[in-house]
Order: C-alpha cells, then structure tokens, then sequence
C-alpha cells in the first residue's frame, strides 16, 4: 500500500488518506461543472459506493468471526 508520506500504512490510513482526498471536493461549485462532468462524477462516485460497501462487508466479516464485539469490546451484540 503506497501512501503519501506520513500516512499510517493501516487499512484505516488508506481509508482516511481516501477521505482527505475526497475532502478536497467539499467547497466544489457544482453549479460551475458541466453536466458531463456532474454525470461522471456521479457515476465515479456510486463506483465508490460500492468499493466502499464491499470493503466494509470484509472487514465486518472478519471482525464478527473473530468475536470482537463480544470478546474485545465487551459489546452486547454487533
């Protein structure tokens, strides 16, 4: 995993350096944007979507096979 220069080499650096890119978008004028590029960012942004979803449903699989609700966070359920 290559990751900018003082980004933690973790899964949750990787998702965080994702999250400080994505941030740079947050002030974006969208009303400046052609529709091409609001229509390609939608498209790119729902390919995200489920990237994101896919990561996540693996790294929960692996979290409720270990027991780590239970065992090594004292919770109740997950």
């Amino acid at each position: 995993m290559e990751q900018p220069t003082g980004t933690p080499t973790t899964p949750a650096g990787v998702v965080a350096c994702a999250d400080r890119v994505l941030a740079e978008l947050d002030q974006t004028m969208w009303v400046a944007q052609t529709s091409e590029e609001l229509v390609e960012a939608v498209v790119v942004a729902e390919k995200l979507r489920a990237h994101l979803a896919a990561l996540e449903a693996g790294v929960l699989d692996e979290v409720h096979a270990r027991g780590v609700a239970k065992g090594e966070l004292a919770w109740g359920s997950t």
